[in-house]
């Protein structure tokens, strides 16, 4: 009887070592360092975060004519006026943010935001007035330096609506998100 009391109390505190044993570790296994590397590498892997898309239709117009001593040569005007739908992304180059840890403060350094990517579907290109001369056909490089110049009027004006404000603000929420999400830690992130 004795013995059967000894193996009881043995395999007890057998269990109870094993119990508090595996806690122990299983707390170390899940208790994770946030430090500055830890964070930039996460961001690194991601490369650019686009934090606002802006889609616009305009319409453009272009007329070119041949031209002698600054004076237009009549019947030599090619010309035409053409809708489209685009869509300009803007956000972050990831690579670039650098973030410093103090305790349960995160400083974030963002980087310039700037547009990512501008696409024009050219599914959507609509002439509404065209006029060609048998004098000035219109070319390739026409059409090319004529999207070139829309591209960049289209990007100016997002810009001047707010573009790269929008892409702060949605990029510092998005930011802190992934920042918290590194983390069980309560944390505080600010940006400079």
């Amino acid at each position: 009887m004795k013995n059967k009391i000894i193996l009881v109390l043995c395999a007890i505190v057998l269990a109870l070592g094993c119990f508090i044993g595996g806690n122990y570790f299983a707390e170390k296994r899940n208790e994770y360092t946030l430090d500055s590397a830890s964070i930039e590498a996460s961001f690194s892997d991601i490369q650019e975060l686009a934090t606002i898309e802006y889609a616009y239709t305009n319409m453009g117009k272009f007329e070119s004519s041949k031209q002698w001593q600054g004076i237009k040569i009549p019947f030599t005007t090619s010309k035409y006026i053409i809708t489209y739908d685009g869509v300009i992304k803007a956000g972050y180059d990831l690579s670039k943010v650098k973030a410093e840890v103090n305790g349960t403060n995160v400083t974030v350094t963002l980087p310039e935001p700037k547009i990512l990517s501008h696409t024009i579907d050219y599914d959507s290109l609509q002439i509404m007035d065209e006029q060609y001369s048998i004098f000035n056909p219109v070319e390739i490089t026409d059409y090319n330096s004529f999207y070139a110049e829309q591209s960049a009027l289209m990007e100016q004006k997002a810009i001047d609506k707010g573009l790269y404000e929008k892409t702060e603000t949605n990029g510092k929420a998005m930011i802190e998100s992934m920042i918290k999400g590194l983390t069980t830690e309560e944390i505080t992130v600010t940006f400079k």
